[in-house]
């Protein structure tokens, strides 16, 4: 089936990157309208596409899900974790069980066909990734809450997937984080992201501002080897890498215990975080060369966006920078460099090496 029919047939409930309804967060979720800026901007982004809110809400009233998952969600109470934990398997097993209506499952096959099909690979591995309405909002990041899926290989495995990211909408500490910043999953409907794997020498962070100091006149990169799991989730020490925002001079570069990375299991087809050989430990994951590419590509990604950054981004095996995430920061420190002080001294280059966890 050709690119075009794919299009045409898949309306507002399947939406690829690049067509109109990508940019559309009310359909597709910040994460994947975003992606949409992202490629709009310049920035190498994986093809893909968006399974849209509306595919999410339709299945809810076809299975008289909508009802149930209301009264599941204001039940508990905020004291009573095993109440919550109780709410949340109810909740996600009823989404589990029930099956996607055969003419969305049909869209969707066919848009996953049209990506093998841009890609070369028929049995494509691909990435399920959540984008719900309200995440990564400048206000509330919902960062960590919802699940993604790696190395999804055939439609069969997609479709579980989709539902498995549907369900992680009522994870226990999504529902508690809602409840927290006042949203409820009907103002915040899932939209799935799929995208093809990258290949990943390495991969991690970049915030256009240091997250910690507050300082607007640095970037800092956090990166592991292999995929980025380990960094984001916090499962590993990463190498840490502080750049001058105006000439992108390394400041400092820690280099991380990294005693942990995310790799691909060829056996399994998953993603597995499995203990680092040893040579690699001390190794510094990126290259003068790869610092200042991500650091001027940071750099002017800020400056598209207009405000302070997060981006995740993988290094292929042939060292191509590709971007899969951007959000907003949504709380940084007051700028230090606000205060001024009698003789500013710029930083000297600087390489360590970090064996605790921080």
């Amino acid at each position: 089936m050709s690119t075009s029919t794919i299009r045409g047939s898949a309306g507002s409930l399947v939406v690829r990157l690049g067509q109109p309804d990508a940019s559309d967060p009310s359909a597709v979720g910040p994460k994947m309208a975003r992606l949409t800026e992202l490629r709009g901007w310049g920035a190498s982004v994986p093809d893909a596409f968006c399974i849209t809110t509306q595919v999410f809400e339709s299945f809810l009233k076809n299975h008289g899900l909508e009802p149930l998952l209301k009264q599941q969600e204001s039940v508990w109470t905020d004291d009573d974790t095993d109440s919550l934990v109780k709410t949340s398997q109810q909740c996600q097993t009823a989404i589990l069980a029930a099956g996607i209506e055969p003419a969305t499952t049909q869209l969707i096959a066919d848009a996953y066909q049209s990506l093998c099909h841009l890609s070369g690979d028929p049995f494509l591995p691909v990435a399920v990734r959540s984008s719900a309405t309200g995440e990564d909002a400048a206000d509330s990041s919902f960062a960590g809450q919802y699940d993604s899926l790696l190395n999804v290989t055939g439609p069969d495995a997609l479709i579980d997937a989709v539902r498995r990211v549907w369900a992680s909408l009522f994870s226990d500490r999504a529902l508690r984080y809602r409840r927290q910043v006042g949203r409820t999953f009907v103002t915040s409907p899932m939209a799935v992201i799929v995208m093809p794997m990258v290949a990943a020498r390495c991969a991690g962070v970049a915030f256009s501002a240091d997250p910690v100091t507050g300082k607007r006149d640095r970037i800092v990169i956090e990166t592991c080897w292999g995929y980025g799991e380990a960094v984001v989730q916090g499962l590993t020490v990463p190498d840490r890498i502080i750049v001058d925002k105006e000439d992108h001079r390394i400041l400092d570069y820690v280099i991380g215990s990294k005693e942990i990375y995310s790799q691909l299991d060829p056996r399994s087809h998953s993603i597995l975080e499995t203990k680092t050989p040893p040579e690699l430990r001390s190794e510094a994951c990126l290259t003068p060369e790869d610092v200042l590419l991500i650091g001027k590509t940071v750099s002017e990604l800020e400056r598209q966006a207009a405000q302070a950054i997060d981006t995740e981004w993988v290094l292929s095996n042939d060292n191509a920078l590709v971007f899969v995430q951007l959000r907003p920061v949504t709380s940084l420190a007051p700028d230090p460099s606000d205060t001024p002080e009698p003789h500013p001294v710029r930083a000297a280059g600087r390489w360590r090496r970090k064996t605790t966890k921080r």
